[in-house]
């Protein structure tokens, strides 16, 4: 669309000198702003994304303030390029440039913002995953450290039991050898 409104003003600035101009050429820029009208209006009209129109307010009859002038750029309004007022139809044109151009730069400004929001939004799941792999962490080495307790209690217990057989056993020589000497 700016690019449309760009070549239009180039089309208006043109011929602004009439004296200049063969009336010829007059009618070719005068064809080239209404075929430039006719294409806003009918994207305008088609460009659509899901089913919705997404420039509906850029018709050459809304396009910012300049919208209702610049439809009188057309063939037969009160700004044509051949009998109209070329200064006013400048006017106009620059005007739609300059809306265009704003719109552009909301539009951008609003595209960033919607990739920041996005970019916070992937990074919330990650946070997520983050956190419950360290749960899972936690409760692994929990189990691991309730294992190894397990294991060691174990072989302690062996090891008192190994320890007081052998106990048992010498207590009961001492007994014998103190029976054999009786």
């Amino acid at each position: 669309m700016q690019n449309l409104a760009i070549e239009l003003r180039g089309h208006v600035v043109a011929p602004a000198n009439r004296g200049a101009m063969t009336k010829d050429e007059l009618a070719a820029h005068r064809q080239s702003v209404d075929s430039i009208l006719e294409t806003i209006e009918f994207l305008s009209q088609t460009t659509t994304h899901e089913g919705s129109q997404i420039i509906a307010g850029y018709s050459r009859g809304r396009l910012g303030q300049a919208g209702s002038v610049l439809s009188m750029l057309g063939s037969g309004g009160g700004l044509n390029l051949v009998d109209g007022d070329l200064e006013e139809a400048g006017c106009a044109a620059e005007a739609a440039v300059a809306f265009l151009s704003g719109s552009r730069g909301a539009i951008v400004s609003r595209m960033n913002e919607m990739i920041h929001q996005h970019s916070l939004l992937m990074t919330e799941p990650e946070g997520l995953a983050g956190a419950r792999s360290k749960i899972e962490d936690t409760d692994v080495a929990s189990e691991a450290a309730a294992l190894a307790r397990a294991r060691a209690l174990q072989e302690v217990a062996t090891y008192t039991a190994s320890l007081t057989s052998r106990l048992e056993a010498g207590q009961v020589r001492t007994l014998m050898a103190g029976v054999a000497t009786l």
